[in-house]
């Protein structure tokens, strides 16, 4: 793994005051306002720079996080990136950057979304129908409930995915119908599970909430990519209902290490600012930081992205705790004190694997959106 010689110094404790900005309702900071590491902006250029870079990579994979983490750089930083992903030899890739260029709103990239409708893949046709309803255009989203019943549970997954992105509530009856339409019987049991859930998690958003048990349940599958999934889902949805089966899975050192970072990740995303939910997640921090150092790539690449979500929350509730002046405040000040997360997750960045400097990228992306730096635009 790649080092610096010499890593920045970490600045923890509380902001500095640097005057604060509103755009588009948004609280937002200049980069020297986050007491995070000694230059956070010199830092965020480094992940946008990773970004840009791996969306010309010659893994797909990779492409395709880069298409991903646009979301995060703004329309006119992430134009040119999205342009060049609508053009790549692979569907996974064209399918996120139509995705972001219409959650981006990027206007001026519509006309080659509306090239895209004529596509063969029919992921690339629920994307185009995505972008082009979501940026204004009349079109039918009828197709999308053909691809909610089809075969291939992918597809089904991504429709519905979409259907819960585009926030229109009167999809709800569809998506509740279809979810009945059974699979093949050569599907996997596990795929047939994740599609249902992908189909309750889009509901949820519809606010459906009715639909919650069905990803609630898979925290206790016996399959351990529904448990993960499970988590993850639990985590972007802020479901504080199951935050004492998160902490059993936690502090269960038997458990497979990616679910442990899952449910963990998942903590800290509901706990919000509760300062006691969080310094206690935090404190089984190490199962984080162990990964992070794994020969295994990919385990450092879930750490890199779990290590955001945790130096965001730790970030949250430290200006809070030091207003605690009892021993458990204190206790719990000591733990958001402590800066192990931001030291490895720049180290990450540099790491000798494009898939954990991706992963580090996203993590440092999403952290900056939390504290409210964006992304400098481009002249």
């Amino acid at each position: 793994m790649g080092r610096h010689t010499l890593p920045l110094a970490v600045m923890v404790g509380a902001l500095a005051a640097v005057p604060s900005q509103r755009v588009g309702g948004q609280v937002v900071r200049p980069p020297e306002a986050i007491g995070w590491v000694a230059d956070f902006g010199s830092l965020l250029d480094r992940a946008v720079d990773q970004v840009e870079a791996s969306a010309r990579s010659s893994d797909a994979e990779r492409r395709v996080n880069a298409m991903e983490l646009c979301e995060f750089l703004g329309p006119r930083r992430a134009e040119p990136l999205l342009a060049i992903g609508m053009e790549d030899e692979m569907v996974a890739v064209r399918f996120c950057a139509i995705v972001n260029t219409a959650r981006l709103d990027v206007r001026s990239l519509l006309p080659l979304v509306r090239k895209r409708a004529g596509s063969e893949s029919p992921y690339e046709q629920t994307s185009v129908i995505f972008a082009r309803r979501l940026m204004g255009d009349e079109v039918d989203v009828t197709p999308l409930a053909a691809m909610l019943a089809c075969d291939d549970p992918g597809l089904r997954g991504s429709a519905a995915m979409l259907l819960g992105m585009m926030g229109d509530k009167s999809a709800v009856p569809m998506l509740r119908d279809l979810a009945k339409v059974p699979l093949p019987s050569t599907v996997l049991p596990v795929s047939g599970t994740i599609v249902r859930m992908q189909i309750a998690e889009a509901r949820v958003r519809l606010g459906d909430e009715s639909t919650y048990n069905a990803i609630r349940w898979g925290l206790f599958s016996n399959y351990d990519e529904i448990r993960t999934l499970s988590a993850t889902m639990i985590g972007r949805l802020g479901d504080q209902k199951m935050q004492e089966a998160l902490f059993d899975i936690l502090q269960d050192k038997s458990q497979p290490v990616e679910l442990r970072m899952a449910t963990l990740d998942a903590l800290v995303r509901i706990s919000a600012s509760r300062v006691e939910v969080v310094g206690e997640a935090l404190s089984l921090l190490d199962v984080v930081l162990e990964s992070a150092k794994s020969e295994n790539s990919m385990l450092r690449a879930l750490a890199a992205q779990v290590l955001g979500s945790a130096e965001a929350a730790r970030m949250r509730c430290a200006s809070i705790v030091v207003r605690m002046d009892s021993p458990p405040g204190r206790y719990i000040s000591g733990l958001l004190q402590k800066h192990d997360g931001a030291v490895m997750l720049e180290l990450l960045l540099d790491d000798e694997a494009e898939t954990v400097r991706i992963a580090a990228a996203a993590g440092i992306l999403g952290f900056s959106r939390s504290e409210g730096v964006l992304v400098p635009q481009a002249p």
